[in-house]
């Protein structure tokens, strides 16, 4: 038992990635809103956008900080992966010719904005 758990968390990898502060925020809100932990709101996250048409928000690829349409990423987010889930991030990332932390950004807000359209309750939205 103890054995087939080392073997899993070896199989796992720590990924980093910096997310806006409100995305962040939102992260954790829905995580215990939804009574999941990190590694299975992210694991779903991948699932659902690999799923999906993988596109990315022209903001998202946005690098330069002073372009007015940059998305400020301050909250670094960490993660155990498993490996196949890493290289689905990088295999989108070399298809779209960016960074795996871009795509990590698309995934997590996509997965967000499902998660809100199912169940808006308990959030308020402010402009």
């Amino acid at each position: 038992m103890i054995k087939e758990r080392v073997n899993d968390m070896a199989k796992k990898r720590l990924f980093s990635s910096y997310l806006s502060e409100e995305l962040y925020e939102l992260v954790y809100f829905l995580m215990e809103r939804e009574e999941i932990n990190k590694v299975t709101f992210v694991k779903r996250a991948i699932r659902y956008y690999m799923a999906g048409d993988r596109k990315l928000d022209s903001r998202v690829l946005i690098t330069k900080r002073n372009d007015p349409d940059y998305i400020e990423r301050k909250a670094l987010f960490s993660v155990h992966l498993e490996e196949d889930q890493k290289m689905q991030l990088k295999e989108v990332a070399l298809e779209k010719k960016c960074k795996p932390s871009q795509v990590f950004f698309q995934v997590i807000l996509e997965y967000c904005a499902v998660l809100i359209s199912i169940d808006d309750s308990g959030l308020e939205i402010e402009q």
